[in-house]
């Protein structure tokens, strides 16, 4: 980690499905070294403790005394996140190890974007591969978001 590495918030909305640790396994297994996991308990006082570390990164939980909607339960992440950058990591999916650095190294390049998005290959439990995301469209997202979490 350089000085200049930003801190990155992967924020992960859970309502302790099983697919958890794969997610924060992916986000343990980022290259990136400056990431923190912030697991928000969607799902309330049902949600059991997130582990304190995945991988070197370290893990935040935010608990909750009731159930959060994923507008709320994104708030909440958003309120806990510590990071320069933010992103968000569903509790049943995962990143390739070298997601983040990807994005931060985009904002390298730009440093005016206050934004940044990747196209990606999904991995599907089948085994099939799709290609997700489009070029970046202001016409296209005048119509549609195309840019998904």
């Amino acid at each position: 980690m350089t000085h200049a590495d930003p801190l990155v918030s992967v924020i992960v909305r859970s309502t302790a499905r099983p697919t958890l640790p794969a997610a924060l396994a992916a986000i343990g297994a980022q290259d990136f070294p400056h990431v923190e996991a912030v697991v928000v308990a969607a799902s309330g006082p049902t949600h059991p403790p997130a582990p304190q570390h995945v991988g070197d990164h370290p893990v935040r939980f935010v608990a909750s005394a009731v159930p959060l909607s994923r507008p709320l339960a994104a708030n909440a992440g958003l309120d806990a996140a510590r990071g320069s950058w933010i992103t968000f990591l569903d509790d049943d999916d995962t990143i390739a190890a070298d997601h983040v650095s990807g994005l931060v190294d985009m904002t390298r390049k730009a440093p005016d974007v206050l934004a940044v998005y990747s196209l990606a290959e999904a991995r599907f439990s089948d085994g099939r591969t799709q290609s997700w995301g489009q070029p970046y469209s202001l016409i296209q997202l005048y119509e549609r978001n195309f840019i998904h979490l």
